[in-house]
């Protein structure tokens, strides 16, 4: 318990003061609008994005600069990789006129067009009926997947509802009804393509007798096998009058690189992690000083997560103490609309709602060998501090900080509990060795500062 308070306590503590630990490497505007889906190409040498100003751009991740630009004809609001060379799943919102094409870069090409007016009902006038949400998954070689959400009104009555179809991927004609409910606002796949999963929201706005009018929200998180035999809902969530907000939207959702874990963004300040063989939620947390989050990844090492805010912000995450590792503030405090982090290295490329793209980049701390970590601390930071957090209480251990050349560095040391904490702003670029001594033994962790 004693742990859980200091941890929840720091969280909220660390979350406020962290300041810029990131390194930009470039940033470019070439989106007019909101930038909808960023994503790493598969060899990441190519940045993908897509844009509310109905362009697909593609630039070099190394240089930012733009490669190549293609035009729609309408909003290019979800985007997503598929399993052939060079091809992408591109999503057009617009009213009833919004579709899926499998578009290829290197032909420049639309292979095939899943039109998705066929899904509902066309007798419906233009007027009270309208797409909001549109994704698009492979969930094997066969098949494209597409969830959608469309808002409609009847006689005064206000709904949103959605669903999830199977379309042939060499024809693009329609092959099945997968589910119906809410309104999908999300549906990924993960890495090992053994899991789908989606998001939805469901809410009603009806007159239920006259002069009654009552509103009702309904959220799930879902996950289900490629072949779709086997459901399971892992969050489910209902509010019948939307007076205290007992629901969170789910904004984002991102699997590990390994399959095994699930992370959520909400529109509640908190962000979800889930085990997925398990179907139960292992972590929460509370990102205190933003209202909504829109944007989650995972980072490579699946024990970290990044994240983007309505307040401009990015966040590395320590999964295993709920800290901010890493933080950055975009002037103007723009919305962050999408985050993809490197398979490889410590890159992630960010996108915000005025149509900026910035590629950043983490420095790493060079960890003791892993059953170290486990028997005895933890250690991480940025260029601002260093954190040690340790098993036991943070008063048996002796900490020293030394350049290359083995002079001793005049720090200062916070001790909270189990925690130390020392301020590194002011040291210059370099390598340092962090020495930790306790009962005879001595540790040592090599850092890199960066200015």
């Amino acid at each position: 318990m004693f742990k859980s308070a200091v941890i929840s306590f720091l969280t909220i503590l660390l979350s406020i003061s962290y300041a810029n630990s990131f390194e930009l490497i470039w940033e470019k505007q070439y989106h007019s609008g909101q930038i909808n889906r960023i994503l790493f190409s598969p060899d990441e040498s190519l940045i993908y994005s897509a844009g509310a100003d109905k362009k697909l751009i593609i630039t070099n991740s190394n240089t930012g600069e733009k490669v190549e630009e293609y035009s729609f004809n309408y909003n290019v609001y979800d985007l997503t990789l598929t399993n052939l060379t060079n091809s992408v799943l591109v999503s057009l919102k617009h009213s009833l006129n919004s579709s899926v094409i499998l578009f290829n870069i290197d032909s420049k090409t639309s292979e095939v067009i899943l039109d998705l007016r066929k899904l509902f009902d066309t007798n419906m006038s233009v007027q009270n009926q309208e797409f909001i949400e549109v994704h698009a998954i492979q969930p094997d070689k066969e098949h494209i997947l597409t969830g959608v959400g469309i808002y409609y009104y009847q006689n005064a009555n206000h709904y949103y509802r959605g669903r999830l179809d199977l379309w042939d991927m060499n024809t693009g004609q329609w092959v099945k009804q997968i589910y119906s409910g809410g309104m999908v606002n999300n549906l990924v796949k993960s890495p090992d393509g053994k899991t789908i999963c989606f998001s939805t929201v469901e809410r009603t706005s009806e007159y239920t007798a006259p002069w009654v009018y009552k509103e009702f929200e309904e959220t799930k998180l879902i996950v289900a096998t490629p072949d779709f035999e086997e459901f399971k809902i892992l969050r489910q969530e209902y509010d019948e009058n939307m007076e205290f907000a007992d629901t969170e939207v789910l904004n984002e959702l991102a699997f590990s690189y390994d399959s095994k874990l699930l992370a959520v963004a909400t529109d509640s300040h908190h962000y979800f992690i889930y085990d997925i063989e398990k179907g139960i939620k292992t972590d929460s947390i509370y990102s205190c000083d933003c209202y909504y989050d829109l944007a989650i990844d995972f980072i490579y090492d699946n024990e970290h997560i990044i994240t983007g805010s309505n307040n401009g912000k990015v966040l590395i995450w320590n999964l295993e103490y709920n800290l901010a590792r890493d933080s950055k503030t975009y002037p103007g405090n723009p919305l962050i609309t999408s985050i993809d982090a490197s398979a490889y290295k410590n890159r992630y490329v960010v996108a915000d709602v005025k149509g900026n793209m910035s590629m950043l980049a983490s420095w790493e701390i060079s960890g003791a060998e892993e059953d170290s970590k486990e028997e005895e601390y933890s250690l991480w930071g940025n260029n601002e501090n260093i954190q040690i957090y340790f098993k036991d209480y943070s008063w048996f251990y002796n900490v020293y900080c030394y350049d290359i050349f083995g002079r001793e560095m005049n720090l200062n040391y916070e001790y909270y509990g189990n925690l130390i904490k020392s301020d590194i702003s002011k040291l210059p670029s370099g390598i340092y060795f962090i020495r930790i001594f306790n009962s005879g033994r001595v540790f040592t962790e090599k850092i890199l500062k960066m200015n």
